[in-house]
């Protein structure tokens, strides 16, 4: 299951893209999913890591890296545990130049992930 979507988060002047997509593993694999997707991105000589950290949001702790793509799109990615036998994958993408904007729009996404009681 994944969904892109376009967000006006920021206003409708240009609109941001926003996939979220879960991801089967349960908690006995949630580690080495993460660690598998950021190998991935790492190996990809096709995109520049800008960041990669912790991330940490009402779902739990999870990791982020932050890299841009040869279009000069910055990409935000998230692996978050979602219950007990998924992960979310939460994605930003910033079209070129609305790199600045990546904390405040990322923060505002972060905080809108809950899971439903």
């Amino acid at each position: 299951w994944a969904k892109r979507m376009q967000s006006n988060i920021r206003g409708s002047e240009t609109p941001l893209q926003i996939e979220l997509k879960l991801v089967a593993a349960d908690k006995a694999t949630h580690a080495a999913t993460t660690d598998g997707l950021v190998a991935a991105l790492r190996g990809d000589a096709t995109l520049k890591i800008l960041e990669e950290r912790s991330a940490t949001c009402s779902l739990g702790k999870g990791r982020l890296i932050r890299f841009q793509n040869q279009a000069g799109e910055e990409l935000w990615v998230a692996l978050y545990p979602c219950g007990e036998r998924s992960m979310l994958r939460a994605k930003l993408i910033l079209p070129k130049g609305l790199g600045k904007e990546g904390p405040a729009v990322w923060t505002k996404l972060e905080k809108s992930l809950k899971l439903p009681k």
